[in-house]
């Protein structure tokens, strides 16, 4: 017996407290190793080389379960019972897509239509269109940088990225511009923002609500402030609580030693 809509909408409700789990034990990871890497900073090379390729290791693999993550939000809502999401036909439509970026982007553009069709000329205040050249450009292009690093790093390529034909080294923007824990948590935030904006275009019913316009608008608002703290991370700044407790428990190991 094949499962139902509702039955898989609960096993990736599941898999998403699973995957909300596994993000958070690595992100206190994550803070130990950039800990120990800043500790390290101005001391021997060797010590430092290795705090860093650990904090390197840490971050990468926090960005590779980001992207199941992402996949695992995708399909929690693609199953959603709202009778303004979508319909088994739909359904179909969306899985035939061939990448999880572009089932998002049928996600979006199926229920965007639909509100269209039933006259929706604006959201938040904002015309459709302008709307529509946000997600479609912006959000959509972070979503597509995080799926093609999942996809690299999910084949092995941790370390050094190639391009899709293997004959030439590809670094990633992505693994560049998001290259600390707290870049990383705050690209955290912005998605699931982006996810709540694209959840609420496929689950509301009345998208001519007061509740739909905030939420959108607050949304938005949201990402922007995000955005901007993308720009201005202090990653050792935002470190320094975890290096004094790494410092003060090395000091109190070194005590002890010499008692």
């Amino acid at each position: 017996m094949e499962l139902s809509k509702n039955n898989l909408y609960d096993i990736y409700q599941k898999n998403l407290l699973a995957a909300n789990k596994q993000l958070s034990i690595l992100e206190e990871i994550c803070k130990l190793k950039r800990a120990e890497y800043y500790y390290f900073e101005k001391q021997n090379s060797e010590r430092k080389n290795k705090a860093l390729d650990d904090y390197i290791s840490s971050t990468r693999l926090y960005a590779f379960l980001l992207g199941n993550w992402y996949e695992i939000k995708l399909y929690k809502l693609i199953h959603d019972n709202s009778s303004a999401a979508f319909n088994d036909s739909e359904i179909a439509i969306i899985k035939g897509k061939k990448n999880i970026s572009d089932r998002w982007k049928e996600v979006y553009q199926l229920s965007l239509d639909k509100a269209r069709a039933d006259g929706l000329e604006e959201m938040a205040e904002l015309k459709i269109e302008e709307i529509d050249r946000i997600i479609t450009g912006d959000y959509f292009a972070e979503i597509d940088e995080l799926i093609t690093t999942r996809n690299r790093l999910g084949h092995g390529q941790w370390d050094t990225q190639l391009n899709g034909s293997q004959t030439n080294e590809n670094p990633l923007n992505f693994l560049i511009r998001y290259k600390t824990y707290n870049h990383l948590r705050l690209l955290r935030n912005k998605l699931d923002k982006i996810s709540k904006i694209i959840e609420c275009i496929v689950v509301f019913k009345d998208k001519k609500s007061k509740t739909f316009n905030n939420d959108i608008s607050k949304y938005l608002k949201e990402i922007e402030k995000i955005e901007t703290r993308i720009l201005n991370v202090d990653d050792k700044k935002d470190a320094k609580s975890k290096i004094r407790q790494l410092s003060n428990l090395k000091a109190m190991r070194k005590f002890y030693r010499n008692k």
